[in-house]
């Protein structure tokens, strides 16, 4: 939302309030993805990392905004986040290749149907990802 504060028109404004739609895709869909990637025991651990680098982001960014506005006015303020993007979205694609190999394993661990006895005598059935 802090696009918000770059607007002076109504169609800037319209801009700024689209994005939001974004963080909250942004926030809806982290919870399960961290639950994809992160191991059964670690969930906690995976959901703190999150909340951490969160928070660094809410310090960081209007630190960064202001440094940028103030040396170099709005070309460079909007050159910061759009560098800042780009490179959030690189930064990504590792994530992608690994929920796709992911997926690519269970679904051929399911294609098996295979089981593994259990201490106890009884069946075990690989967990889903």
């Amino acid at each position: 939302m802090s696009t918000a504060g770059f607007a002076s028109t109504t169609v800037g404004y319209s801009l700024a309030a689209a994005a939001v739609t974004g963080e909250v895709l942004l926030f809806s869909t982290a919870s399960d993805l961290i639950n994809r990637i992160s191991p059964d025991g670690a969930r906690g651990l995976y959901a703190g990392v999150w909340g951490t680098q969160l928070a660094m982001a809410v310090i960081t960014a209007p630190l960064l905004a202001s440094w940028a506005i103030e040396t170099g006015g709005d070309l460079l303020a909007a050159a910061a986040v759009l560098t800042a993007g780009l490179l959030g979205a690189a930064l990504c694609l590792p994530l992608r290749a690994l929920l796709h190999g992911l997926e690519r394993i269970a679904a051929s661990i399911r294609s098996c149907s295979w089981t593994a006895p259990h201490r106890r005598g009884r069946p075990r059935t690989l967990p889903d990802f």
